[in-house]
């Protein structure tokens, strides 16, 4: 059996909830602090800087970050080099073609700014600048959605990490009087 335990943040919090050290249970843990022994750890790290900029490149495209090269390379640094940092902006800037980079970067610092003064005050310490610029990016996307797609995403949210059958996203839409969305509406809520 294997358990996966996604971004956790204080180990001892969940110490003793893991199954006993027995070989037919097997334990995968991501997250930012350093377990020490008897975990075997795996480092990842973020993307170098020209994978971020390929990465930004490919969900942009070659000329847009050549118009401004320095402002690519200075909203990757933003980000952390992280790829899903990188990929919510991508794609919100493949959507919006008239949005220029330094833009889309004052943009996202002064969403990380209201968030950071937001999360002060509830104790997020832990959050790394990259990781308040993942948090500025989907907030940025999630504040372009309609109100119907905001609220459909919350009732979409409150489902199981699973697959969510197709049938059910109807009967919510159906059960709260939502017209019947668009594809797009949907692309933007992915």
């Amino acid at each position: 059996m294997l358990l996966v335990l996604d971004d956790v943040r204080d180990y001892k919090l969940i110490k003793s909830s893991l199954p006993p050290s027995e070989p037919r249970f097997k334990v995968l843990i991501t997250t930012r602090e350093k377990l020490g022994a008897p975990v075997v750890r795996l480092d990842l790290d973020v993307l170098k800087p020209l994978a971020a900029m390929a990465l930004l490149q490919s969900l942009v495209g070659r000329e847009r970050l050549l118009q401004e090269p320095l402002v690519a390379r200075r909203l990757c640094k933003w980000l952390g080099y992280l790829p899903l940092g990188l990929e919510l902006v991508g794609r919100y800037l493949a959507e919006e073609e008239d949005l220029s980079l330094a833009e889309m970067l004052s943009r996202l610092q002064d969403e990380g700014l209201q968030n950071r003064a937001l999360r002060r005050n509830q104790n997020a310490a832990w959050m790394s600048t990259a990781e308040r610029g993942v948090a500025a990016a989907f907030e940025l996307s999630w504040e372009r959605l309609e109100a119907t797609a905001q609220q459909l995403g919350c009732l979409l949210s409150l489902f199981a990490l699973a697959p969510i059958p197709w049938y059910l996203v109807e009967q919510v839409i159906e059960k709260c009087n939502y017209q019947q969305p668009s594809a797009n509406l949907f692309q933007k809520l992915i």
